[in-house]
């Protein structure tokens, strides 16, 4: 990073200009070991490099960059060493658990049309983390034992549909 960011004031200009300097920094910044990091703050944002197997860059406004703590990683053999890291990373870490959580639920059973309209993708995407949502919402707050999503979306169909039927009653064609 250059000592001095010259960062704009404008919302989105500003991420622009910091990921620009992240990914010029990753070029020019040697990191000699693992747990290695860099910091800058420009009032409330704080950029973070740090390195672990790849180096991961993270834009925060919730934590001071003067902070660090220890992570244990799971090594390829299986051990857990500590590597210190920002406190960026650790609240990263400590937060997307449910994100990733429901993610991974969203992704088992998509509603999955190919479409290159964008609004239909987000119309599915919307869809998707809707039904997700009330699964989490229906097994958190029922009595009975949790249900599979398997289960909770066969039932959410049967209940959507009801006794519709596309048959055509028998009778007379209009003219």
């Amino acid at each position: 990073f250059p000592n001095e960011l010259q960062i704009p004031t404008e919302g989105r200009k500003i991420t622009e200009c910091i990921l620009k300097l992240i990914k010029r920094s990753c070029l020019t910044l040697p990191f000699d070991f693992r747990g290695d990091s860099v910091q800058r703050q420009k009032e409330a944002m704080v950029a973070t490099l740090w390195l672990d197997n790849k180096v991961i860059s993270l834009l925060s406004t919730n934590v001071q960059p003067q902070g660090s703590g220890v992570t244990q990683p799971r090594q390829k053999d299986g051990t857990r060493s500590e590597v210190e890291c920002p406190d960026s990373v650790l609240s990263y870490s400590k937060n997307m658990v449910g994100v990733d959580h429901a993610n991974q639920l969203r992704h088992y059973y998509m509603v999955w049309l190919k479409c290159r309209k964008s609004y239909k993708y987000i119309y599915n995407f919307l869809l998707d983390m809707s039904i997700t949502n009330a699964y989490i919402i229906f097994n958190q707050y029922s009595d009975d034992q949790k249900t599979t999503l398997k289960n909770f979306l066969l039932t959410l169909a049967s209940q959507l549909i009801g006794d519709y039927t596309s048959r055509k009653r028998p009778g007379r064609k209009p003219s």
